[in-house]
C-alpha cells in the first residue's frame, strides 16, 4: 500500500470587495468599471482637510459576511493606521483593521521606466477578508472551499466574489512537512515533522490557477526537499501558461507598519439587537437553498442543484423565471408543470451551454427571465420544437432582443408548420430516401423510428410537430409492413 512521505498544508488570505454603491470612507462611487480617476473624492486622494466618514452599507454588508460564514462579530469595529509608504498611497498610511485593509489606488506601469500612471477608482473601497488555518491538504479541497466561500458571498449579498474582476482575491500559503509515522486511517491524523519554508502564492485571477498553483508548488518544495536542496520564504506568481509558479521577493523579515488607532474615525459598538437585525434579513444560504431544491416540490436533481447554486446568481435567476412560469396565463396546468420540471435542464444545460460556446461571462440574466420562461412554456405546449427553443436561445445570446418570444417566432419563421399534408409529404419524401434503413426497421430495428424523426425535423429546420410527424411515419410505416 502507497503511503505518502510529505503532508502539504495551505492556507488561504482571501479579500472580498463588498458590494456598496460607494467607499468606505468616502462618497465617491464604488469605481470598477469608469475610466480612471472618474470616481474619486477629496479624502481617496488625500487631499489636505479632507476627513473621512464611514460608509454604514459597507459595515452592514461586513456583519452580513461574518454571520454568513458562521463567524462571531465582533461588540466593536476599530480601525487602525497602517503605515507604508508606496506612490499609490498618498497619505502614507492605510485606515484599516490591522491585516485587513482597504484596497489602495491603482498602479499602472509604463514602458518608459520613470513613470507610474495612478488610477485611483478603487482607492478606499472596502474589503472583507477571510483568513484560515493552513488545514487544507490537496488542491482540490482548496478548490472546494474556494469555490464554497463564493457562493456563500453571493447569495448572502456580499460580494460578487469574481476573482476575474477584482472582486475576490487570494493570497495562498503553501507549506510541506515529512510524515514521520503514517496513519493507515487518515493522513490528516498522521505525526508530521519540522514544516519547511512556506511560499506566499499571490496574483492568482481563477479558482483554477489557485489549484494549479497549489499542485506545481506543493510538487517543487517536494522535489528540492527530496534532492536536500534548501529555499527560503518567499513570495512567489503563477505563470497559467506554462502552469509554474516563479519567485517575485523574498520574505526574509516581517515589515514594521507601526499600527496606532485611527483617531479621525471613531470605534463603532455594534449592539445586539443590530447584529440580530441583519440576521433576520439575510435570505437563505447554500446549503439551506440545496436541501430545498432538492426536496419537494423542486425535485431538482443532486448535480443541477449543485451546478446551480454554483454559477454566479443563479439561484435568483432559476426562482425569477420559475415564478414568472408559475403565473403564465394562457397556458394548462400541465404545460406549466412540465415547463417548471424542465427548467433546471433549459438553464445549465442549454443556456450556460450557449454562454460558454459564445466565451460569454456566466451571468444567466444575459438572456432575460421572461424570455426564456416563455420559450420554455411554448416548448412545453408543442407550440415550438425543443430543436427551435434551442434556435431560440442561441439567438438572443448571439443577438440580444427585447421582442417578445411570440414576435421573434414570426420574425424569424420558426412556427410549427400546422399542415398534415406539408408534413405528411415531408415525412414520405425522407421514407423514399432512406431505403436500406426502412427495411431495417422493418426488420424490427425500431429505435430507427427516432432516426426517421430527427430527419424529417432537420429538412423542416426544427418546424414540424415532432409528436405528429412520430404518428405520419407510424401510419406510414404501418402500410408498408401491410403490402
Amino acid at each position: 500500500m502507497y503511503r505518502p512521505k510529505w503532508l502539504a498544508s495551505v492556507g488561504f488570505e482571501i479579500h472580498l470587495q463588498l458590494v456598496t454603491r460607494k467607499k468606505l470612507f468616502s462618497g465617491a462611487r464604488r469605481g470598477v468599471f469608469e475610466a480612471p480617476n472618474t470616481s474619486i473624492a477629496p479624502f481617496d486622494v488625500s487631499l489636505p482637510g479632507s476627513m473621512p466618514i464611514l460608509n454604514l452599507e459597507a459595515l452592514n454588508l461586513a456583519i452580513r459576511g461574518v454571520l454568513a460564514l458562521n463567524c462571531k462579530v465582533a461588540p466593536v469595529c476599530q480601525f487602525d493606521r497602517k503605515h507604508y509608504f508606496y506612490p499609490d498611497l498618498p497619505a502614507g498610511y492605510q485606515i484599516t483593521q490591522q491585516e485587513v485593509p482597504l484596497d489602495t489606488a491603482k498602479s499602472i506601469h509604463t514602458d518608459n521606466v520613470s513613470k507610474v500612471l495612478l488610477d485611483f477608482n478603487r482607492a478606499g473601497s472596502p474589503l472583507l477578508e477571510v483568513v484560515t488555518a493552513p488545514c487544507i491538504h490537496d488542491e482540490v479541497t482548496a478548490g472546494s472551499f474556494l469555490r464554497k466561500v463564493q457562493s456563500i458571498m453571493r447569495h448572502a449579498r456580499v460580494s460578487d466574489a469574481k476573482m476575474e474582476t477584482g472582486g475576490m482575491r487570494c493570497d495562498v500559503n503553501v507549506s510541506i512537512a515529512p510524515i514521520i509515522s503514517p496513519s493507515s486511517e487518515s493522513l490528516k491524523s498522521a505525526k508530521v515533522g519540522l514544516e519547511l519554508p512556506r511560499t506566499e502564492l499571490k496574483n492568482l485571477s481563477s479558482v483554477r490557477n489557485v489549484m494549479n498553483a497549489i499542485r506545481f508548488e506543493v510538487q517543487r518544495q517536494i522535489s528540492l526537499a527530496e534532492k536536500n536542496e534548501t529555499w527560503t520564504t518567499e513570495t512567489r506568481g503563477f505563470d497559467d501558461k506554462n502552469g509554474k509558479t516563479f519567485s517575485l521577493r523574498e520574505k526574509s523579515m516581517s515589515e514594521d507598519y507601526l499600527y496606532m488607532p485611527e483617531t479621525d474615525v471613531p470605534p463603532v459598538t455594534i449592539s445586539k439587537n443590530y447584529v440580530k437585525q441583519i440576521s433576520d434579513e439575510m435570505g437563505l444560504l447554500p446549503d439551506n437553498l440545496f436541501t430545498m431544491l432538492t426536496s419537494e416540490p423542486y425535485f431538482m436533481s443532486i448535480r443541477d442543484a449543485r451546478i446551480l447554486l454554483n454559477l454566479p446568481y443563479g439561484y435568483d435567476y432559476y426562482s425569477t423565471v420559475r415564478d414568472i412560469i408559475s403565473h403564465q396565463d394562457g397556458f394548462s396546468k400541465e404545460v406549466v408543470d412540465e415547463s417548471l420540471r424542465a427548467l433546471p435542464t433549459w438553464i445549465i444545460t442549454d443556456l450556460l451551454g450557449k454562454l460558454h460556446e459564445q466565451e460569454i461571462e456566466e451571468d444567466l440574466f444575459y438572456v432575460p427571465p421572461n424570455q426564456l420562461a416563455d420559450i420554455v412554456c411554448f416548448c412545453s405546449a408543442r407550440k415550438i420544437s425543443r430543436l427551435t427553443a434551442k434556435a431560440l436561445i442561441n439567438h438572443l445570446v448571439v443577438t440580444p432582443s427585447e421582442q417578445s418570444i411570440a414576435n421573434l417566432i414570426k420574425e424569424l419563421k420558426l412556427n410549427f408548420i400546422q399542415d398534415s399534408s406539408t408534413l405528411d409529404a415531408q415525412v414520405g419524401k425522407i421514407l423514399e430516401a432512406s431505403p436500406k434503413q426502412v427495411q431495417e426497421f422493418l426488420n424490427g430495428k425500431q429505435s430507427l423510428l427516432k432516426y426517421f424523426i430527427g430527419q424529417v425535423m432537420r429538412q423542416l429546420r426544427g418546424r414540424g410537430d415532432p409528436i405528429e410527424i412520430e404518428k405520419l411515419l407510424k401510419q406510414r410505416l404501418g402500410e408498408t409492413i401491410k403490402k
